[in-house]
């Protein structure tokens, strides 16, 4: 496993691979600890590699959005959807649904270069945008160039009709859509594409390229459970409370893979009590800034939020992973010094 798998974690130095962090790891621990640790990386672990997370970013379009467009398609031209390919009308249709289709990277994670490769001659350069904060002129290129393709011959003034916003995670929701009980305001990355997007299309006006109408499809390689839930139920809030036009029409939360609770440290199960006794022993109350505040947890033991995740990707560990995998602290002030299995880059101090 270390060869096929944990050797590909990114921010490895050049020749200090898994077995010899796991063990500088293990030994931070009382000799009575070290099994459990160990068990925790031997059992529980989730590591999405490098050829994994490819595999789900060329798994998207086949498996998301071309049967979600198909059946848009046999809807549009009233016929069964596996019918569409044999329909020349609903083919036709159904190649304008995607030409009318935005697809925006959320983050680097989002792995576009990979996405446009692996859908070179189905996706066109020209529908897809590498972040969510778009300047007037890329607007402007973006309809220009939906008017000129030929799959929307004969429609007056196209627009893009359906936005997907993709990213690689998504643990507890929060990212995407949060409400500040001290501003009173929404914020996340929805709240802020939904500013942009308001305020471009009053200043370009008739030149904008998105419908008014248009449908959000949130996706993200992977996800929790609980995020999606969390994030469906944030919507539903946030639209309520929003006059007609003020806020996205509709929006749709999809994963490429959902973990479920196996993926996660219980707060209450008792074949988990050893780990989280060794979750409270070994931390650094260090790791604890305004965001761990601003999520209504006390401390970062069971990670962000606390979701308590055992997952690692290969290009970094999110913060909602357990604190014991990948925190690097000093120890000072008589705390424990933390000692990385999988070191972590962090974006927000």
């Amino acid at each position: 496993m270390s060869r096929l798998k944990y050797d590909g974690y990114q921010d490895y130095l050049a020749g200090v691979r898994f077995l010899e962090s796991l063990v500088t790891w293990l030994r931070q621990f009382k000799p009575e600890h070290r099994e459990t640790a160990y068990r925790l990386v031997r059992e529980r672990l989730v590591f999405i590699s490098t050829p994994e997370m490819r595999r789900l970013v060329e798994r998207f379009y086949p498996r998301d959005v071309e049967p979600r467009l198909v059946r848009a398609a046999a809807d549009a031209s009233n016929v069964r959807w596996y019918e569409v390919w044999a329909n020349e009308e609903a083919v036709r249709v159904f190649e304008r649904l995607r030409r009318q289709t935005l697809f925006v990277g959320l983050s680097d994670g989002a792995r576009m270069d990979v996405f446009r490769r692996a859908n070179t001659g189905i996706i066109s350069n020209e529908q897809t945008v590498l972040g969510p904060l778009v300047d007037h002129d890329k607007w402007r290129d973006l309809g220009d160039e939906l008017k000129k393709d030929s799959a929307l011959t004969g429609v007056s003034d196209p627009k893009f009709t359906q936005l997907y916003l993709i990213d690689d995670l998504t643990a507890s929701g929060t990212t995407l859509l949060r409400f500040d009980e001290v501003k009173k305001k929404w914020k996340g990355k929805l709240p802020k594409l939904r500013d942009a997007i308001w305020k471009a299309r009053a200043d370009l006006g008739a030149e904008f390229p998105i419908a008014t109408n248009f449908q959000v499809c949130v996706y993200h390689y992977i996800a929790t459970k609980a995020a999606l839930e969390s994030a469906r139920a944030l919507d539903l809030k946030a639209r309520s409370e929003h006059q007609a036009g003020e806020w996205f029409t509709n929006v749709e939360f999809t994963a490429g893979l959902t973990l479920d609770d196996a993926a996660r440290v219980h707060a209450t199960d008792n074949e988990d009590a050893a780990i989280r006794d060794l979750a409270n022993r070994y931390y650094d109350p260090v790791l604890e800034n305004r965001h761990t505040a601003e999520s209504g947890m006390k401390d970062m033991r069971m990670g962000y939020k606390g979701c308590a995740l055992t997952l690692i990707l290969e290009h970094n560990t999110p913060n909602n992973a357990l604190s014991l995998l990948w925190a690097d602290t000093p120890g000072a002030n008589g705390a424990h010094a933390m000692r990385p299995l999988f070191r972590r880059r962090t974006r927000h101090v």
